[in-house]
């Protein structure tokens, strides 16, 4: 994980567990984009590379269908209860309250990580990426409502602390830890995009704190869960 320096914000995923159980009914009209059908996460994330989420549902034995989408639209389409996707179909308004020919396996362990597969027009929404989505100018974070976490040491207790939000801002790396902020994709969205490399520890940009990090010191990357 590259840990931002001054006034650069490193933006990943909060979460790489389920987000959301969702009503796909409406994912062709709000335009969530059809990516196939796969029988690993991983194959999943690459084919949503550019989106923020990904959404998977109606698994078979041949595998699980994925749909590349971003955050307004998971909050634009109806939510239903985590079980639903989990293999529990309840909820009557979809599908009758049943998986029709969605039969499983409805959960996939990959990467230490239980995913579940969602069902019947059940979509199960995830952070399409673990990697950096984006280094942004932070200078905006105040203003824009940016909720400051803390310091921290490992990338689990962020994510812990930005556990309620979408996404989280690693910053200002120095030996005591690094700073994290919890956002949404429209408030990284409203932030200037740096180069990455300006998060990992190669200030340049001259806009921006006149290109140094000031006591930002590093260490610029932390390795944790293979990442």
């Amino acid at each position: 994980y590259a840990l931002g320096g001054a006034l650069r914000g490193a933006v990943y995923p909060a979460n790489p567990s389920i987000l959301k159980c969702v009503d796909t009914h409406v994912r062709d009209t709000d335009g969530w984009h059809s990516a196939g059908k796969f029988q690993t996460v991983r194959q999943a994330r690459a084919a949503c590379a550019s989106y923020t989420l990904m959404s998977l549902e109606c698994p078979t034995s041949t595998g699980f269908e994925v749909f590349c989408l971003s955050e307004d639209m998971m909050n634009a389409a109806p939510t239903l209860a985590v079980q639903e996707c989990e293999g529990f179909p309840n909820n009557p308004s979809v599908t009758g309250g049943s998986n029709r020919h969605c039969v499983g396996p409805y959960f996939l362990y990959e990467d230490s990580v239980s995913y579940a597969l969602g069902g019947a027009l059940r979509g199960a929404v995830y952070p399409a990426n673990p990697s950096i989505l984006k280094c942004v100018d932070t200078h905006v974070r105040d203003t824009d409502g940016w909720h400051s976490a803390g310091k921290f040491q490992t990338v689990r207790q962020a994510r812990a602390a930005c556990a309620s939000y979408t996404l989280m801002s690693l910053e200002c790396p120095t030996s005591t830890g690094f700073e994290v902020f919890c956002l949404s994709e429209d408030m990284m969205n409203a932030a200037p995009t740096l180069a990455v490399q300006e998060c990992e520890g190669f200030p340049n940009n001259p806009s921006v704190t006149g290109g140094s990090n000031r006591h930002c010191v590093g260490p610029y990357f932390l390795y944790e869960d293979s990442v």
